[in-house]
Protein backbone atom coordinates (compact mmCIF):
# COMPACT_ATOMS: atom_id res chain seq x y z
CA UNK A 1 0.00 0.00 0.00
CA UNK A 2 1.41 3.41 -0.93
CA UNK A 3 0.90 6.36 1.36
CA UNK A 4 1.99 9.36 -0.70
CA UNK A 5 2.83 12.72 0.89
CA UNK A 6 0.66 12.26 4.01
CA UNK A 7 0.40 14.95 6.63
CA UNK A 8 3.57 14.34 8.59
CA UNK A 9 2.43 15.67 11.98
CA UNK A 10 -0.55 13.32 11.91
CA UNK A 11 1.56 10.32 10.94
CA UNK A 12 4.13 11.03 13.60
CA UNK A 13 1.37 10.86 16.19
CA UNK A 14 -0.25 7.66 14.92
CA UNK A 15 -0.27 4.63 17.30
CA UNK A 16 1.19 2.40 14.61
CA UNK A 17 4.30 4.52 14.21
CA UNK A 18 4.64 4.98 17.94
CA UNK A 19 4.59 1.22 18.44
CA UNK A 20 7.33 0.90 15.85
CA UNK A 21 9.44 3.65 17.36
CA UNK A 22 8.94 2.45 20.92
CA UNK A 23 9.71 -1.18 20.17
CA UNK A 24 12.91 -2.90 21.16
CA UNK A 25 15.23 -2.03 18.29
CA UNK A 26 18.52 -3.50 19.62
CA UNK A 27 20.40 -5.04 16.73
CA UNK A 28 18.26 -3.28 14.11
CA UNK A 29 19.46 -1.11 11.28
CA UNK A 30 17.04 1.55 10.05
CA UNK A 31 16.84 5.15 8.87
CA UNK A 32 15.42 7.95 11.00
CA UNK A 33 13.97 10.90 9.07
CA UNK A 34 13.96 14.07 11.18
CA UNK A 35 11.21 16.48 10.12
CA UNK A 36 11.38 20.25 10.10
CA UNK A 37 8.62 20.45 12.74
CA UNK A 38 10.68 18.48 15.28
CA UNK A 39 9.09 15.02 14.78
CA UNK A 40 10.83 12.01 13.25
CA UNK A 41 9.85 8.82 11.41
CA UNK A 42 11.77 5.51 11.47
CA UNK A 43 11.77 3.03 8.61
CA UNK A 44 13.80 1.31 5.92
CA UNK A 45 15.13 3.65 3.23
CA UNK A 46 13.92 2.47 -0.18
CA UNK A 47 14.80 5.43 -2.37
CA UNK A 48 16.21 8.90 -1.86
CA UNK A 49 16.22 11.73 -4.39
CA UNK A 50 16.72 15.48 -4.37
CA UNK A 51 12.95 15.89 -4.15
CA UNK A 52 11.83 13.18 -1.71
CA UNK A 53 12.64 10.22 0.50
CA UNK A 54 10.76 6.87 0.20
CA UNK A 55 10.55 4.91 3.47
CA UNK A 56 9.16 1.41 4.04
CA UNK A 57 7.19 1.27 7.29
CA UNK A 58 5.37 -1.63 8.89
CA UNK A 59 2.14 -0.15 7.57
CA UNK A 60 3.40 0.34 4.02
CA UNK A 61 5.54 2.77 2.06
CA UNK A 62 5.63 6.53 2.57
CA UNK A 63 7.02 9.30 0.36
CA UNK A 64 8.19 12.37 2.30
CA UNK A 65 8.93 15.59 0.45
CA UNK A 66 12.45 16.97 0.84
CA UNK A 67 11.19 20.40 2.00
CA UNK A 68 9.65 18.69 5.06
CA UNK A 69 12.91 16.98 6.03
CA UNK A 70 15.60 18.41 8.28
CA UNK A 71 18.03 15.46 8.02
CA UNK A 72 18.23 11.68 7.60
CA UNK A 73 20.08 9.44 10.09
CA UNK A 74 21.24 5.89 9.49
CA UNK A 75 20.87 4.09 12.83
CA UNK A 76 22.72 0.83 13.52
CA UNK A 77 21.64 -0.17 16.99
CA UNK A 78 23.95 -2.90 18.23
CA UNK A 79 24.18 -0.77 21.31
CA UNK A 80 21.54 1.63 22.66
CA UNK A 81 24.24 4.25 23.26
CA UNK A 82 25.98 3.94 19.91
CA UNK A 83 26.18 7.28 18.09
CA UNK A 84 24.00 7.48 14.97
CA UNK A 85 25.44 7.88 11.48
CA UNK A 86 24.15 10.86 9.52
CA UNK A 87 23.37 9.97 5.90
CA UNK A 88 24.44 12.77 3.56
CA UNK A 89 21.69 14.35 1.50
CA UNK A 90 21.96 13.85 -2.28
CA UNK A 91 23.13 16.78 -4.34
CA UNK A 92 20.36 18.81 -5.86
CA UNK A 93 20.34 19.08 -9.64
CA UNK A 94 21.92 22.19 -11.11
CA UNK A 95 19.25 24.81 -11.69
CA UNK A 96 19.79 28.30 -13.02
CA UNK A 97 18.75 30.86 -10.46
CA UNK A 98 18.66 34.62 -10.30
CA UNK A 99 21.87 36.39 -9.42
CA UNK A 100 20.25 37.74 -6.26
CA UNK A 101 20.37 35.30 -3.32
CA UNK A 102 17.10 34.17 -1.82
CA UNK A 103 16.04 36.30 1.14
CA UNK A 104 15.63 34.31 4.32
CA UNK A 105 13.32 35.42 7.06
CA UNK A 106 15.01 36.40 10.28
CA UNK A 107 13.56 34.15 13.00
CA UNK A 108 14.46 36.70 15.69
CA UNK A 109 12.44 39.38 13.93
CA UNK A 110 9.21 37.37 13.87
CA UNK A 111 9.08 35.69 17.26
CA UNK A 112 5.40 35.15 18.07
CA UNK A 113 6.11 33.78 21.58
CA UNK A 114 3.53 31.04 20.95
CA UNK A 115 4.00 27.79 22.90
CA UNK A 116 5.21 24.73 20.93
CA UNK A 117 1.88 22.90 21.12
CA UNK A 118 0.12 25.89 19.54
CA UNK A 119 2.78 26.15 16.85
CA UNK A 120 2.31 22.49 15.89
CA UNK A 121 -1.44 22.90 15.54
CA UNK A 122 -1.07 25.99 13.40
CA UNK A 123 1.60 24.25 11.29
CA UNK A 124 -0.91 21.49 10.53
CA UNK A 125 -3.45 24.17 9.54
CA UNK A 126 -0.90 25.79 7.22
CA UNK A 127 0.03 22.43 5.70
CA UNK A 128 -3.61 21.65 4.92
CA UNK A 129 -4.10 25.15 3.51
CA UNK A 130 -1.04 24.83 1.29
CA UNK A 131 -2.23 21.56 -0.21
CA UNK A 132 -5.89 22.55 -0.62
CA UNK A 133 -7.25 23.35 -4.11
CA UNK A 134 -7.18 27.03 -5.05
CA UNK A 135 -10.88 27.66 -4.35
CA UNK A 136 -10.70 25.85 -1.01
CA UNK A 137 -7.82 27.81 0.49
CA UNK A 138 -9.66 29.23 3.49
CA UNK A 139 -8.41 29.72 7.02
CA UNK A 140 -10.75 27.96 9.52
CA UNK A 141 -11.26 31.11 11.56
CA UNK A 142 -13.34 29.53 14.32
CA UNK A 143 -10.71 26.86 14.88
CA UNK A 144 -7.97 29.49 14.89
CA UNK A 145 -9.80 31.78 17.31
CA UNK A 146 -10.49 28.83 19.62
CA UNK A 147 -6.71 28.38 20.02
CA UNK A 148 -6.41 31.97 21.23
CA UNK A 149 -4.28 35.01 20.44
CA UNK A 150 -0.92 33.13 20.46
CA UNK A 151 -2.13 31.01 17.52
CA UNK A 152 -3.17 34.10 15.55
CA UNK A 153 0.19 35.74 16.24
CA UNK A 154 2.09 32.62 15.22
CA UNK A 155 0.09 32.30 12.00
CA UNK A 156 1.08 35.85 11.06
CA UNK A 157 4.72 35.12 11.93
CA UNK A 158 4.76 32.34 9.32
CA UNK A 159 4.00 34.81 6.49
CA UNK A 160 7.65 35.05 5.32
CA UNK A 161 7.56 31.30 4.55
CA UNK A 162 4.42 31.57 2.40
CA UNK A 163 3.91 32.41 -1.24
CA UNK A 164 1.78 35.42 -2.16
CA UNK A 165 -1.44 33.42 -2.62
CA UNK A 166 -1.08 31.91 0.85
CA UNK A 167 -0.31 35.30 2.38
CA UNK A 168 -3.43 36.72 0.76
CA UNK A 169 -5.59 34.03 2.40
CA UNK A 170 -4.06 34.70 5.81
CA UNK A 171 -4.30 38.47 5.31
CA UNK A 172 -8.01 38.27 4.48
CA UNK A 173 -8.65 36.11 7.53
CA UNK A 174 -6.89 38.54 9.87
CA UNK A 175 -8.82 41.48 8.40
CA UNK A 176 -12.20 39.76 8.57
CA UNK A 177 -11.55 38.66 12.16
CA UNK A 178 -10.86 42.30 13.09
CA UNK A 179 -8.22 41.11 15.50
CA UNK A 180 -5.17 42.93 16.82
CA UNK A 181 -3.68 39.76 18.30
CA UNK A 182 -1.00 39.63 15.60
CA UNK A 183 -0.06 43.32 15.71
CA UNK A 184 3.16 42.81 17.65
CA UNK A 185 4.33 40.37 14.98
CA UNK A 186 3.06 42.56 12.12
CA UNK A 187 5.03 45.53 13.43
CA UNK A 188 8.16 43.39 13.14
CA UNK A 189 7.23 42.20 9.65
CA UNK A 190 6.62 45.69 8.30
CA UNK A 191 10.40 46.10 8.00
CA UNK A 192 11.01 42.65 6.53
CA UNK A 193 13.41 42.24 3.62
CA UNK A 194 10.74 40.69 1.40
CA UNK A 195 8.51 43.28 -0.29
CA UNK A 196 5.52 40.92 -0.26
CA UNK A 197 5.82 40.51 3.50
CA UNK A 198 5.97 44.27 4.02
CA UNK A 199 2.83 44.64 1.90
CA UNK A 200 1.12 41.91 3.92
CA UNK A 201 1.87 43.55 7.26
CA UNK A 202 1.07 47.03 5.95
CA UNK A 203 -2.36 45.94 4.68
CA UNK A 204 -3.47 44.23 7.88
CA UNK A 205 -2.28 47.09 10.11
CA UNK A 206 -3.52 49.82 7.78
CA UNK A 207 -7.09 48.51 7.65
CA UNK A 208 -7.43 48.67 11.44
CA UNK A 209 -7.40 52.42 12.12
CA UNK A 210 -6.38 55.86 10.87
CA UNK A 211 -3.74 55.96 13.58
CA UNK A 212 -2.15 52.83 12.15
CA UNK A 213 -2.18 54.49 8.74
CA UNK A 214 -0.17 57.39 10.16
CA UNK A 215 2.22 55.16 12.09
CA UNK A 216 2.81 52.26 9.73
CA UNK A 217 1.41 53.04 6.26
CA UNK A 218 2.80 56.55 5.78
CA UNK A 219 6.50 55.50 6.01
CA UNK A 220 5.90 52.85 3.33
CA UNK A 221 4.82 55.53 0.85
CA UNK A 222 8.57 55.95 0.35
CA UNK A 223 9.37 52.23 0.16
CA UNK A 224 11.96 51.23 -2.44
CA UNK A 225 9.59 48.64 -3.95
CA UNK A 226 6.77 49.96 -6.14
CA UNK A 227 4.46 47.11 -5.09
CA UNK A 228 4.75 48.19 -1.47
CA UNK A 229 4.16 51.83 -2.36
CA UNK A 230 1.11 50.77 -4.38
CA UNK A 231 -0.23 48.83 -1.39
CA UNK A 232 0.38 51.72 0.98
CA UNK A 233 -1.29 54.41 -1.11
CA UNK A 234 -4.26 52.15 -1.90
CA UNK A 235 -4.93 51.96 1.83
CA UNK A 236 -5.33 55.74 1.87
CA UNK A 237 -8.30 55.74 -0.48
CA UNK A 238 -10.68 56.71 2.34
CA UNK A 239 -8.57 59.23 4.28
CA UNK A 240 -10.11 62.68 4.70
CA UNK A 241 -7.66 64.71 6.80
CA UNK A 242 -5.80 67.50 4.98
CA UNK A 243 -2.53 66.28 6.53
CA UNK A 244 -2.44 63.53 3.89
CA UNK A 245 -2.29 65.89 0.91
CA UNK A 246 1.45 66.51 1.13
CA UNK A 247 2.69 62.91 1.55
CA UNK A 248 0.29 61.66 -1.12
CA UNK A 249 1.11 64.42 -3.62
CA UNK A 250 4.79 63.51 -3.22
CA UNK A 251 3.93 60.41 -5.27
CA UNK A 252 2.38 62.30 -8.20
CA UNK A 253 5.60 61.80 -10.14
CA UNK A 254 6.13 58.16 -9.13
CA UNK A 255 7.56 55.97 -11.89
CA UNK A 256 4.97 53.25 -11.17
CA UNK A 257 1.75 54.10 -13.01
CA UNK A 258 -0.64 52.52 -10.49
CA UNK A 259 1.04 54.43 -7.65
CA UNK A 260 0.93 57.65 -9.65
CA UNK A 261 -2.73 57.25 -10.62
CA UNK A 262 -3.78 56.59 -7.03
CA UNK A 263 -1.82 59.66 -5.92
CA UNK A 264 -3.61 61.83 -8.49
CA UNK A 265 -7.07 60.57 -7.46
CA UNK A 266 -6.52 60.88 -3.71
CA UNK A 267 -4.80 64.28 -3.99
CA UNK A 268 -7.60 65.65 -6.16
CA UNK A 269 -10.22 64.49 -3.67
CA UNK A 270 -8.40 65.95 -0.68
CA UNK A 271 -7.68 69.21 -2.50
CA UNK A 272 -11.34 69.59 -3.48
CA UNK A 273 -12.56 68.80 0.03
CA UNK A 274 -10.26 71.29 1.75
CA UNK A 275 -9.99 73.97 -0.94
CA UNK A 276 -6.33 73.24 -1.72
CA UNK A 277 -6.59 73.17 -5.52
CA UNK A 278 -3.71 75.64 -5.84
CA UNK A 279 -1.46 73.36 -3.78
CA UNK A 280 -2.49 70.41 -5.89
CA UNK A 281 -1.80 72.37 -9.08
CA UNK A 282 1.65 73.36 -7.81
CA UNK A 283 2.45 69.72 -7.08
CA UNK A 284 1.37 68.70 -10.58
CA UNK A 285 3.36 71.49 -12.23
CA UNK A 286 6.47 70.52 -10.28
CA UNK A 287 6.44 67.19 -12.14
CA UNK A 288 6.14 68.63 -15.65
CA UNK A 289 9.92 68.41 -15.98
CA UNK A 290 10.02 64.72 -15.03
CA UNK A 291 12.30 62.54 -17.16
CA UNK A 292 9.48 60.02 -17.63
CA UNK A 293 7.23 60.70 -20.64
CA UNK A 294 4.39 58.88 -18.91
CA UNK A 295 4.66 61.09 -15.83
CA UNK A 296 4.55 64.29 -17.89
CA UNK A 297 1.57 63.00 -19.89
CA UNK A 298 -0.35 62.14 -16.73
CA UNK A 299 0.45 65.52 -15.19
CA UNK A 300 -0.93 67.55 -18.11
CA UNK A 301 -4.08 65.40 -18.12
CA UNK A 302 -4.59 65.99 -14.39
CA UNK A 303 -4.05 69.74 -14.79
CA UNK A 304 -6.76 69.81 -17.45
CA UNK A 305 -9.29 68.13 -15.16
CA UNK A 306 -8.73 70.71 -12.41
CA UNK A 307 -10.50 73.36 -14.45
CA UNK A 308 -8.25 76.21 -13.28
CA UNK A 309 -8.09 78.51 -16.31
CA UNK A 310 -4.92 80.23 -15.12
CA UNK A 311 -3.10 76.92 -15.62
CA UNK A 312 -3.19 77.41 -19.42
CA UNK A 313 0.36 78.79 -19.43
CA UNK A 314 1.72 75.55 -17.98
CA UNK A 315 -0.08 73.54 -20.64
CA UNK A 316 0.95 75.65 -23.64
CA UNK A 317 4.53 75.17 -22.52
CA UNK A 318 4.01 71.43 -22.93
CA UNK A 319 2.98 71.89 -26.58
CA UNK A 320 6.75 71.99 -27.18
CA UNK A 321 7.47 68.75 -25.34
CA UNK A 322 9.71 66.19 -27.06
CA UNK A 323 7.12 63.43 -26.65
CA UNK A 324 4.05 63.40 -28.91
CA UNK A 325 1.69 61.92 -26.31
CA UNK A 326 2.59 64.73 -23.92
CA UNK A 327 1.86 67.35 -26.57
CA UNK A 328 -1.43 65.64 -27.43
CA UNK A 329 -2.37 65.52 -23.75
CA UNK A 330 -1.59 69.22 -23.36
CA UNK A 331 -3.79 70.05 -26.35
CA UNK A 332 -6.67 68.00 -24.95
CA UNK A 333 -6.30 69.71 -21.57
CA UNK A 334 -6.37 73.13 -23.25
CA UNK A 335 -9.60 72.14 -25.01
CA UNK A 336 -11.13 71.38 -21.61
CA UNK A 337 -9.94 74.69 -20.12
CA UNK A 338 -11.02 76.80 -23.12
CA UNK A 339 -8.78 79.68 -22.03
CA UNK A 340 -8.72 82.36 -24.77
CA UNK A 341 -5.31 83.53 -23.52
CA UNK A 342 -3.75 80.34 -24.88
CA UNK A 343 -4.75 81.12 -28.49
CA UNK A 344 -1.43 82.53 -29.74
CA UNK A 345 0.58 79.54 -28.48
CA UNK A 346 -1.97 77.12 -29.90
CA UNK A 347 -1.78 78.72 -33.36
CA UNK A 348 2.02 78.49 -33.24
CA UNK A 349 1.76 74.80 -32.34
CA UNK A 350 -0.66 74.15 -35.22
CA UNK A 351 1.86 75.67 -37.61
CA UNK A 352 4.80 73.50 -36.52
CA UNK A 353 3.19 70.19 -35.44
CA UNK A 354 3.81 67.13 -37.66
CA UNK A 355 2.52 64.24 -35.54
CA UNK A 356 -0.93 62.99 -36.58
CA UNK A 357 -2.25 62.32 -33.05
CA UNK A 358 -1.20 65.76 -31.85
CA UNK A 359 -2.73 67.43 -34.90
CA UNK A 360 -6.05 65.75 -34.15
CA UNK A 361 -5.95 67.10 -30.58
CA UNK A 362 -4.96 70.59 -31.70
CA UNK A 363 -7.85 70.72 -34.19
CA UNK A 364 -10.24 70.44 -31.24
CA UNK A 365 -8.61 73.38 -29.44
CA UNK A 366 -8.85 75.47 -32.62
CA UNK A 367 -12.57 74.75 -32.90
CA UNK A 368 -13.20 75.36 -29.18
CA UNK A 369 -11.41 78.73 -29.19
CA UNK A 370 -12.56 79.72 -32.71
CA UNK A 371 -8.99 80.44 -33.79
CA UNK A 372 -9.50 81.83 -37.29
CA UNK A 373 -5.78 82.58 -37.58
CA UNK A 374 -5.16 78.83 -37.62
CA UNK A 375 -6.93 78.52 -40.99
CA UNK A 376 -3.75 78.79 -43.04
CA UNK A 377 -1.86 75.91 -41.35
CA UNK A 378 -5.09 73.90 -41.34
CA UNK A 379 -5.23 74.20 -45.13
CA UNK A 380 -1.70 72.77 -45.22
CA UNK A 381 -2.96 69.82 -43.15
CA UNK A 382 -5.29 68.90 -46.01
CA UNK A 383 -2.20 67.45 -47.67
CA UNK A 384 -1.43 65.18 -44.69
CA UNK A 385 -0.96 61.48 -45.49
CA UNK A 386 -3.28 60.57 -42.58
CA UNK A 387 -6.94 60.53 -43.61
CA UNK A 388 -8.06 61.31 -40.04
CA UNK A 389 -5.97 64.48 -40.03
CA UNK A 390 -7.39 65.60 -43.38
CA UNK A 391 -10.94 65.08 -42.14
CA UNK A 392 -10.18 66.91 -38.86
CA UNK A 393 -8.74 69.83 -40.83
CA UNK A 394 -11.75 69.95 -43.14
CA UNK A 395 -14.11 69.90 -40.16
CA UNK A 396 -12.21 72.67 -38.39
CA UNK A 397 -12.16 74.87 -41.49
CA UNK A 398 -15.86 74.34 -42.12
CA UNK A 399 -16.65 75.20 -38.47
CA UNK A 400 -14.50 78.34 -38.52
CA UNK A 401 -15.68 79.68 -41.88
CA UNK A 402 -19.09 78.21 -42.49
CA UNK A 403 -17.86 77.09 -45.93
CA UNK A 404 -18.03 73.55 -47.32
CA UNK A 405 -15.13 73.12 -49.70
CA UNK A 406 -14.24 69.54 -48.84
CA UNK A 407 -10.53 68.70 -48.85
CA UNK A 408 -9.65 70.80 -51.88
CA UNK A 409 -6.55 72.68 -50.75
CA UNK A 410 -6.59 75.03 -53.74
CA UNK A 411 -10.22 75.99 -53.17
CA UNK A 412 -9.55 76.71 -49.49
CA UNK A 413 -6.40 78.68 -50.34
CA UNK A 414 -8.38 80.85 -52.77
CA UNK A 415 -11.11 81.41 -50.20
CA UNK A 416 -8.56 82.46 -47.60
CA UNK A 417 -6.84 84.81 -50.04
CA UNK A 418 -10.17 86.53 -50.74
CA UNK A 419 -11.23 86.68 -47.09
CA UNK A 420 -8.07 87.53 -45.19
CA UNK A 421 -9.67 90.53 -43.54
Amino acid sequence: MNLLCLAVPLLAASPLLQSFQDSDVDGLRFHRVHLTNGNFIDGQLVKETAASVLLRLRSGEMTIRRDMIDRVEYVKMKDRYQAPIIAPAPKKPDVKVDSKPAVKADPKAIDSKAPPEIQKKVDVMIFKLKNAPGTDKVIPREELEAMGDPAIAYLASRAPDMDISMMDVVMQALIVMKTTAANEVLVQLINHEKAAVRSFACTVLGTQSDENKRTYVRPLLKDKDDRVRATAITLLGSVTDSEWLEPVSDLLGDEARDVRNSAVQISRRLATKHGFQDKFLSALVSNLNATSDDVRADMVAAIGTLGIKDSWSFLTRMLNDREAKVRAGAASALTALAADESGIEVIDAVGRERDAAVRLALAQVVIRLRLMKAAEPLIEWLGDTDEAVRKASENALRTLTGESLGQDREAWANWLKNNKK
